[in-house]
């Protein structure tokens, strides 16, 4: 079945504008997959790091992690195995999805963080559609490093 996610970006060290993404992905999509949807979807590198974890709020508390942030490999696994409806909804009330990147536990002033919300209707997957695919977009794509690259040709 195909689910929606609303993607947004909360804090980022150059986030200037609103950044929103309403996305249709499988409901059996890894969470290493919605890490490779959710770059795709605001241009970012993938060259760091990355976590999942559930929260009431943005403030990261590191309780709510999937994995203990020193076992990198581990996490790997693991989220090459939960899959996005393994997580949500979340099983505590109040508690909702994020996503952070990269993931730095010592140096927080650098990390992206995004809120994950997921639609309430499922629906079968549309013949000839391509999944995971962007349906909405509200805002520009923040800048990763505060510069971007291709403009600077």
């Amino acid at each position: 079945m195909i689910i929606r996610i609303h993607l947004e970006c909360v804090r980022g060290p150059f986030l200037l504008q609103r950044c929103l993404r309403l996305i249709e992905l499988a409901e059996d999509t890894s969470l290493n997959g919605v890490h490779e949807v959710i770059q795709e979807s605001v241009g970012f590198d993938r060259n760091h790091f990355y976590a999942f974890f559930q929260a009431r709020h943005e403030h990261v508390s590191r309780r709510g992690f999937f994995f203990e942030w020193d076992r990198w490999e581990e996490a790997f696994e693991a989220f090459s195995q939960l899959t996005i409806a393994d997580v949500y909804p979340p099983p505590a009330a109040n508690l909702r999805l994020f996503y952070v990147f990269p993931f730095q536990p010592t140096d927080r002033d650098e990390e992206w963080l995004f809120r994950i919300k997921r639609g309430r209707k499922r629906k079968p997957p549309e013949p000839g559609v391509l999944y995971p695919r962007e349906i909405e977009r509200i805002g520009p794509n923040p800048l990763q490093y505060g510069v971007d690259w291709e403009d600077e040709d």
